[in-house]
């Protein structure tokens, strides 16, 4: 999908699109960009 997420570092925003959002196998997600 093309959903957007926002993430602040350094008092700095990035915005990242997520490309492929798979479930890993300890069921938290990870996100290939």
């Amino acid at each position: 999908n093309n959903d957007r997420i926002q993430i602040e570092r350094d008092g700095k925003s990035y915005f990242i699109t997520i490309k492929k959002v798979p479930l890993n196998e300890q069921g938290s997600y990870t996100a290939e960009i």
